[in-house]
């Protein structure tokens, strides 16, 4: 697996990236501009937008704190608890449903797993506060594509932003229904998570000169158990 801080920097980008966007209403700001028009939008500082990142690992961790230092509110929750500076931990089931109720914006990074696949299903967008942000830029297997389909049509999330996607979900990005007014989504072909030439290089390079070190060091010590046997 590979650990690579360029991977992290990117996807902490890609989440404040988004955040602002919908805080500052510039989608909003766009489609006016597109149609010619201009209207003053109001708008809330970072302290009254309630962002909510799902798994505290190494990227939710880096993301929650660089929101943090833009004074967004943030909380985290995961399996088990954990705690970041200015950041309230959330766990469990019930601590979940607290979690989502104080969420404006629901930022998933969680890892995939038996527990965590098809977590953003209509329960969940259900006990976000009405006219909710969704940023999936952890894996396609968390979201279940009809729930959040239904609850962009219904006005219960205002806008989702997918990172990943299923197969299932690239084919109902090409529905006209997702481009509707207040029930707009976004897709990108997995920016977030793209590492970068020269630091993934630098890991590569890396992780060579190790394993050579390591194989040498192994057959060294076979090498003396050997002759300690043959003594």
């Amino acid at each position: 697996r590979m650990v690579d801080p360029a991977l992290t920097a990117g996807m902490s980008e890609y989440v404040v990236y988004w955040t602002l966007h919908h805080h500052r209403k510039f989608g909003q700001y766009a489609r006016q501009a597109a149609e010619k028009s201009w209207r003053p939008l109001p708008q809330k500082g970072p302290r009254q937008c309630r962002v909510g990142i799902m798994g505290l690992g190494v990227m939710g961790a880096d993301s929650a704190r660089k929101l943090r230092a833009l004074d967004f509110d943030v909380a985290g929750w995961s399996r088990s608890l954990k705690s970041l500076p200015g950041v309230p931990g959330f766990q469990g089931g019930e601590g979940f449903r607290d979690f989502l109720a104080r969420t404006d914006i629901l930022v998933c990074l969680l890892p995939l797993t038996p527990d965590t696949r098809a977590i953003l299903n209509a329960e969940t967008f259900r006990r976000l506060p009405k006219g909710a942000v969704v940023i999936n830029a952890s894996r396609g297997g968390h979201l279940v594509d009809d729930d959040l389909l239904k609850a962009l049509e219904s006005g219960q999330l205002s806008a989702a932003v997918l990172d990943v996607s299923t197969g299932e979900t690239l084919a109902t990005l090409r529905e006209p229904r997702c481009w509707l007014a207040g029930a707009a989504k976004v897709g990108s072909p997995n920016p977030a998570k793209r590492s970068l030439p020269d630091p993934l290089l630098a890991y590569t390079r890396s992780a060579l000169r190790l394993e050579i070190e390591g194989s040498v060091v192994r057959a060294y010590r076979l090498a003396s158990q050997a002759v300690s046997r043959r003594l």
